[in-house]
């Protein structure tokens, strides 16, 4: 199991290709310390968000999918799947049929900043 970035365009402004690509390489390095059996099987269900994909997946209006720094995964162990992550400084939210894994905490995204490029 492993990540590539999500195929969009907003890639044009500096800083948040950058944090794009930390957060890929972030989640790639977290998913190498979990154990097999936690993650065998496991899929990505969401990365990239548009708003329309955003607003009819019931998502938060500043939600990291709109500018591809969050996802979802189902995996067959939530608990160790996410305690893993956690470790390797992600923010892994537990729900009842995935996680979603974030690169920083809600609110702490200077999310205006992007605005612009959330279409």
């Amino acid at each position: 199991m492993s990540v590539r970035p999500p195929p969009f365009t907003m890639l044009a402004d500096p800083a948040l290709h950058d944090r794009l690509v930390r957060f890929v390489t972030q989640v790639n390095q977290a998913i190498r310390t979990v154990p097999f059996y936690a993650i065998n099987g496991g899929e990505f269900t969401s990365w990239y968000r548009t708003v329309r994909q955003n607003r009819d997946a019931k998502g938060e209006p500043e939600s990291q999918h709109l500018l591809g720094l969050g996802a979802d995964v189902v995996v067959p162990d939530f608990q160790e799947f996410s305690r893993h992550l956690r470790r390797q400084g992600l923010v892994a939210l537990v729900f009842e049929e995935h996680v979603h894994i974030q690169s920083v905490p809600k609110g702490t995204l200077p999310f205006e900043r992007f605005r612009r490029l959330v279409v």
